[in-house]
């Protein structure tokens, strides 16, 4: 029941908040700050992504404000991801070279415009669009791996992290030293063999594959002698690998890269008779703290009885070629990135991977 006493003590209460009001005054308005370009993202050789902090108004669309440099003709632009990126088509770029685009005098649907001129990066290539058999990614915009990612989607089928292990797109180290530049940070803390993996799937289609990356692996992460970490692969199905390209430890300035395919019966070269389970090397005292470019390249046999293709490329130059042995003729369903344990439970490990490309021909490095 409302007794005079509480009646009394409600009222003075709202008459003392009221003044309080009046006091203190109205809040201050926060102030929103202006529209910035944050990403570019090249997406084929006639097609980048930028990507701002808020939805642009329509007027965006129109390429007099958008500038590349070395020169680079824009022919148009339309408006994506809900008006939060803008994609450019441009002439032919060259392949590996570096690109500033500038966006100026944009507005977003608040009211909100630059400050100033914005200025992000890119790498041009030669490859096509996004599909099945093609693929660039530089992770060069603030979110957006996985193609259900709002508001800014990316192209990559899924990301995986198990427990404890973390991934994500980070500024530093860079690798092209463009304004906005991005890669693909991975790092695994759970050594559990079945829980030690922090990386991304593109899906794909096919029996001849090349996919490249630029892999900077820093120093210091103390890894034992028998401990690996799987930097790329190109898989039979999700979790299952076709081939794969490793780091293992080797002392504390540097690793060695080696290989592993699936061939007769499906089981990995390196267990089959004779090979002691130990995997092809492809290179030696390689170095930490160092971007370095790789690219694999798969080609499947024809059928059981016949030899396929593994090459592995360092820094622009064939480390390993085998055209003698059968690699497995199951089809390409994924290309992975970043770490993937694939024999030994563990070491806890960080790597960095930047301007990865996915195609069914050679690659030159992106860079």
């Amino acid at each position: 029941m409302m007794t005079a006493r509480h009646t009394y003590l409600s009222a003075a209460l709202a008459i003392g908040v009221f003044a309080a009001l009046l006091l203190a005054g109205p809040a201050p308005a926060r102030k929103s700050p202006p529209v910035r370009l944050l990403g570019a993202s090249v997406l084929s050789s006639t097609a980048v992504k930028l990507t701002f902090n808020g939805p642009l108004v329509p007027t965006a669309t129109d390429p007099s404000h958008y500038a590349v440099s070395p020169e680079l003709a824009v022919e148009s632009a339309e408006s994506a991801d809900g008006g939060y990126a803008i994609l450019l088509t441009t002439s032919v770029q060259a392949n590996a070279l570096a690109y500033t685009v500038t966006a100026s005098g944009l507005t977003d649907l608040r009211g909100r415009t630059m400050a100033a001129p914005g200025r992000a990066a890119f790498v041009g290539t030669t490859l096509g669009p996004n599909t099945t058999s093609s693929l660039q990614d530089d992770f060069n915009r603030p979110s957006g791996l996985i193609t259900t990612d709002l508001p800014i989607s990316g192209p990559w089928f899924t990301v995986r992290a198990d427990p404890g292990n973390s991934y994500g797109i980070v500024p530093s180290p860079t690798l092209s030293g463009g304004p906005r530049d991005g890669a693909f940070w991975s790092n695994v803390t759970t050594t559990d063999p079945e829980k030690d993996n922090a990386d991304v799937y593109y899906a794909i289609s096919g029996t001849d594959f090349f996919l490249s990356a630029y892999v900077f692996v820093p120093g210091e992460q103390d890894w034992a002698p028998d401990e690996s970490v799987g930097l790329m692969r190109l898989d039979q199905y999700y979790n299952l690998s076709q081939a794969r390209v490793s780091a293992f430890a080797e002392s504390p300035t540097s690793f060695a890269l080696r290989v592993d395919w699936k061939s007769v019966g499906n089981i990995y070269f390196s267990r089959e008779p004779g090979q002691n389970g130990v995997e092809p090397l492809v290179a030696s005292g390689v170095p930490f703290d160092t971007w370095h470019w790789l690219q694999l390249h798969v080609r499947n046999s024809p059928d059981s009885s016949s030899p396929g293709l593994v090459e592995v490329w360092l820094d622009g130059v064939l480390a390993f070629r085998q055209d003698t042995a059968n690699v497995s003729n199951r089809e390409m369903t994924y290309a992975e990135l970043g770490i993937m344990h694939v024999v030994t439970p563990g070491p806890a490990a960080t790597t960095i991977t930047d301007q990865v490309r996915l195609g069914t021909n050679y690659q030159l490095p992106s860079l």
